[in-house]
């Protein structure tokens, strides 16, 4: 069983962490600041109602927020991982969306889909087999990343930048 904090204490991390008053958490999430008061001060639980606001407010999945409120069972910390990477994804463009699950695949070691079995935006262009799947992977997004917008161009080289740090061995081996 995974202990869990109150659901007060973990909505008080998450408005600190934002810099937030709970008047704006409230006011983001379409609740009067009376109903999150008393969550706050523990004279009311949050009903799943509430707690999908919050979520929605606060950018998580609405699990984490019913799990805190004793609406669902406590998960391990994977599927909490799980969970939130599914919400990530959920909330991401088309075309970021399967950037995303290219680098899910390049990071697992799954070799890319048969060039039959993708989308007419990525057979657009040939990827050499030859390589590894990292390596098509970085193929991939050069060859995208023109037809990005900015913002997900920053955001694609923001995530190959955090990855790299990450991961040195493979920073070694890209810079070759």
């Amino acid at each position: 069983m995974f202990l869990m904090e109150t659901l007060a204490s973990w909505i008080e991390k998450k408005i600190k962490t934002r810099g937030w008053k709970p008047a704006d958490l409230a006011r983001r999430a379409g609740i009067p600041s009376s109903t999150l008061s008393r969550v706050l001060n523990e004279t009311r639980n949050a009903g799943p109602d509430v707690c999908r606001r919050l979520a929605r407010a606060l950018n998580v999945p609405p699990e984490q927020i019913l799990r805190q409120a004793g609406h669902l069972p406590p998960a391990s910390p994977e599927i909490e991982q799980e969970e939130e990477a599914v919400h990530l994804l959920r909330g991401l463009t088309e075309q970021a969306r399967s950037y995303a699950i290219s680098i899910l695949r390049a990071l697992a070691g799954v070799q890319p889909a048969p060039a039959n079995q993708v989308s007419e935006q990525r057979a657009a262009y040939h990827v050499d087999q030859s390589g590894t799947s990292t390596e098509q992977l970085a193929h991939e997004i050069v060859q995208q990343l023109d037809t990005m917008t900015p913002e997900d161009q920053t955001r694609v080289i923001d995530l190959m930048r955090r990855l790299s740090s990450e991961r040195p061995d493979d920073r070694a081996v890209s810079e070759q």
